[in-house]
This record gives structure tokens, C-alpha cells and sequence, in this order.
């Protein structure tokens, strides 16, 4: 596949591309915004005689030609490669690529860019395009940019070398890289290709134009990248490394516990952990309005203290308390309910702190004191719910810092 460029008085070019499918498919991407006017068509294959491309050439005058794979220009229909400083910011744009020392500097200081339109942006805190209902893809992304290891194992990913790899991988590698690119033509980024990719792979399980659940999209895509990871030839572990902990889990029966039978004794690996919020009360105050209760996290986080019943199914009681902390911990704080007929969203207030949130108390007192060397938490990202249940959107808060 490639892209036409049509140089016209040394200032207007056109811009195309498209799907990965048929070379007609009118599936198109902007890449580049010319100063006076872009041109947007079909994308084409080939180079050779009789090819779409070839034939573009000629009928439209569009010689120029990026390959989206390996990058070469060339120029059509004389069919010879195009060597020319001009376009590197259109190649380096396509495939933007770091260095380890680029992605140090991310954690050192804070790194400015440029938008064609002279707008200033900062990198990795660039907005997504919402391509319908896709906002829990977006929110989701953008916290993902705040988990530094798992960040740079993608702006360094390199899959040149992997054979059939992963397209969500690839697809989100090349994602993250386009949000934290300093050069790019506007601050703005499309995550298209990388919803296209995972459509396919979530059988339609997550797809454009149907919302969902940010939470089961965190751990199909972590599922996902942990098991492409795995590959000899990349050998890593970021996931669990990043956000993998372990809670202790004692299991009885109401008759065990009644009789004072030692509890089973578990311990469960986790990516996230789930607060459940009280019901939300049925009556209204005095001025007809319904009453929206606060609760802090910490009220939330008893059920961790490891003395808190939780009946996980009748007749069967569970305490919890958490082993070893991970590096990145997910809070998942569980709004919905359904029921036969609709599905509820309780409107409790949960507050919380922004930096140190300690959880000291609840890792259980056996546990080694390696494993959880550091027990505060600062606050990175905060995806939160807006709306009613069934058409609402998702908004995230993020740290740059």
C-alpha cells in the first residue's frame, strides 16, 4: 500500500491512503496537512505496469509514492526511488520511532510540540479522536500512557524481527508511539487502525460504534498483550510486572465457621480489585430531591482488612487481605448492577486521596516485607462514568508530571 503526494508550485500536496484490504478500498487515514489544500481518494498497490497505483499516476498526476511498509518514496509512472529531506517528517510521522535515550528523557523533562496550525501540545497528553462511541477505548489509552514500564516496552517495541506477530500489539505500539511523538502535525491522534485490529481480534466483542465496559477492555487487552509478550523473541513480562498483585483468600462454609473449622487458606494472583459500593438509599430529604451519599475509599478498602465476611455464594464465606502489592494498582469501584429487567448505576461519591493512599493496614502481617517494600499509592489516572447507564460516556483525569 502506499500514499500519493502531488507537489503542485512547490506547495500544494495530496495526501491518500487506505485499508490494509482491497487496493480500492475507500478506507482513508490524513496523515499530512498541506498549507494550502489535501487531497483525499483510494489507496493503491503495486508499482508496476497495469497496478492501481500505476494508473493513478497517470490519470490524476499524483507521481509521488510512500511505501507503508518499508518507507521508500518513489515516483511514478518512470518507476525510481525519491531521495529527498522534505519528506522525512511524512516518513517519520508514519512510523515514528525513539530511542532508549528519547524515552529516558520522558521521565526527565517535560518535552513541548508544534502543531502545523502553530498550536502547542504535549506529547503523551495528546486528545483521541472519539470515532463513535469509542470513548472507553480513548480513556483507557490515556491512562495506559501513565504506566511508565509498560510505556516504554511499546515506544521501544520493535517487531521487525517477529514473525506473525500480534496485530493488536502492533497496532498498539505504533499507537502509543503517534501519541507521544513530538513532531507531529497536529495534537491530535486517530486510534482507527488500532480499534480496526482489535474488533477483529475481540470478535466483535469491542468494536467502533458500540460502547463497553473500560474495565473488561483493560483485561482483554492485557490477556492480549501478556500472551503476544510471551514470544521467545521478545521474552518479557511487563504485564504482570506492572499491575500483577496477590491477595490471601480464607474460605469456609456458615457451618465451619459456626464450628470453628480452620478456613482454607489461597493465594490468588490480580490484575484489579473490585470495591463494592452500600445501596444507594430510596429516600428522598425533605425537598424532593434524591440524596446522593459519600463514602471514602478507605470504608471501601475494609473489605481487605482481613476480617470482613464477604459470601462470595450462599453458604460459602470469604475474608481477604492482600499479599503483595503491585507496582501499578487498579481500583475498579463497581457502579452497575443488573437485574431481569434494566441495569442501575448507583451515584455514591467516592473520595479519596490524590497522593499517598497507604494500604499498609490491609497486607496481611505474614506476608515478607520485600514483597511490599513501598505500600503508598499516587493518584495517575481516573476513568469515571458520565451519564446514564445506557448512554453515557467515559472521561478519564491523567497525571503529567
Amino acid at each position: 500500500m502506499s500514499i500519493a503526494f502531488r507537489p503542485i508550485r512547490g506547495l500544494k500536496r495530496c495526501v491518500e491512503k487506505g485499508g490494509r484490504g482491497d487496493p480500492r478500498s475507500p478506507e482513508q487515514h490524513h496523515f499530512f496537512v498541506s498549507p494550502l489544500s489535501v487531497c483525499l481518494s483510494r489507496c493503491f498497490a503495486g508499482r508496476g505496469k497495469n497496478t492501481y497505483a500505476y494508473m493513478h499516476a497517470l490519470q490524476e498526476q499524483h507521481y509521488v509514492y510512500l511505501n507503508l511498509k518499508d518507507c521508500r518514496v518513489y515516483c511514478l509512472p518512470e518507476n525510481y526511488e525519491v531521495k529527498d529531506a522534505s519528506l522525512d517528517d511524512i516518513i517519520y510521522n508514519l512510523h515514528p520511532t525513539y530511542t532508549k535515550e528519547d524515552v529516558a528523557q520522558l521521565s526527565t523533562r517535560i518535552i513541548y510540540g508544534k502543531a502545523l496550525d502553530g498550536a502547542d501540545y504535549i506529547p503523551g497528553c495528546v486528545g483521541l479522536n472519539n470515532l463513535k462511541r469509542t470513548d472507553f477505548c480513548n480513556a483507557m489509552i490515556q491512562s495506559l500512557c501513565t504506566v511508565v514500564p509498560l510505556r516504554n516496552w511499546l515506544l521501544l517495541l520493535d517487531l521487525s524481527h517477529v514473525q506473525n506477530y500480534d496485530p493488536v500489539l502492533q497496532t498498539l505500539g505504533e499507537l502509543m508511539r503517534k501519541i507521544f511523538n513530538a513532531r507531529n502535525f497536529k495534537g491530535i491522534v486517530s486510534p482507527h487502525e488500532f480499534l480496526q485490529a482489535v474488533g477483529v481480534a475481540s470478535k466483535k466483542k469491542f468494536r467502533i460504534g458500540e460502547q463497553a465496559d473500560p474495565l473488561q477492555f483493560f483485561c482483554w487487552l492485557m490477556t492480549r498483550v501478556h500472551q503476544s509478550a510471551k514470544h521467545k523473541k521478545l521474552n518479557s513480562n511487563v504485564v504482570n510486572d506492572c499491575f500483577q498483585g496477590e491477595v490471601e483468600v480464607r474460605t469456609t462454609t456458615a457451618e465451619g465457621e459456626a464450628t470453628g473449622q480452620p478456613p482454607s487458606v489461597s493465594r490468588v494472583p490480580f490484575l484489579f480489585l473490585t470495591l463494592d459500593l452500600p445501596q444507594a438509599p430510596i429516600f428522598k430529604d425533605s425537598l424532593d430531591r434524591n440524596m446522593i451519599p459519600h463514602i471514602p475509599i478507605f470504608d471501601l478498602l475494609q473489605k481487605f482488612n482481613g476480617e470482613q465476611i464477604q459470601e462470595a455464594t450462599p453458604g460459602t464465606l470469604k475474608r481477604y487481605s492482600l499479599w503483595r502489592l503491585p507496582k501499578y494498582l487498579v481500583l475498579h469501584v463497581k457502579r452497575f448492577s443488573k437485574n431481569n429487567f434494566y441495569v442501575e448505576k448507583n451515584p455514591t461519591i467516592v473520595t479519596f486521596p490524590v497522593k499517598h493512599l497507604d494500604l499498609r493496614e490491609y497486607v496481611h502481617e505474614d506476608a515478607p516485607a520485600d514483597l511490599n517494600p513501598v505500600a503508598k499509592y499516587d493518584l495517575v489516572a481516573n476513568i469515571c462514568h458520565q451519564g446514564k447507564p445506557h448512554d453515557g460516556q467515559y472521561k478519564v483525569h491523567v497525571l503529567h508530571a
